[in-house]
């Protein structure tokens, strides 16, 4: 009877291989996710620039975007750069992209956080991601699990 377990994890078909690739992926996707959204959201939230709000309104439209819509030029780009078939290509969409949900909930929260702590570190000799990685990311603990919690899903 236990026999089939062990069957099971390293018979012909290991599963502890399928499961170490779903790892590979899913963590993939969950840090670039994390990463690259918070320091979308930062520059959103608190970098002055021209343009910014067009610009976030298009990121926001986005997400109005079906994924049938996006599927085949993603696979015509990943077979351009030869990343067919590899682990690579389901990561770097989460890399490249990120999900504007994820930015929109990152920017609410930043603008919800006090200016005047970046004031303050930048006064004391922080540059901008100094700022955001020092100050805006261990106080937005919870937006980070939030995020990291939904990319998994």
């Amino acid at each position: 009877m236990w026999s089939n377990y062990y069957e099971a994890m390293f018979g012909y078909l290991p599963l502890y291989w399928f499961i170490m690739n779903t790892v590979k992926v899913v963590m993939g996707n969950i840090i670039g996710d994390v990463l690259v959204c918070a320091l979308v959201g930062y520059a959103f939230a608190r970098l002055r620039a021209p343009g910014r709000n067009i610009l976030f309104a298009v990121v926001l439209s986005t997400m109005m975007l079906p994924g049938q819509v996006v599927l085949v030029p993603t696979y015509v780009l990943f077979r351009y750069l030869g990343l067919l078939n590899t682990h690579l290509a389901l990561i770097l969409p989460s890399l490249l992209a990120g999900g504007a949900f994820f930015i929109f909930l990152f920017r609410q929260f930043f603008q919800s956080i006090s200016p005047e702590l970046g004031d303050a570190a930048r006064i004391d000799g922080c540059g901008l991601f100094g700022v955001f990685w020092r100050i805006y990311l261990p106080l937005s603990r919870s937006a980070l699990a939030t995020v990291a919690i939904f990319s998994f899903f």
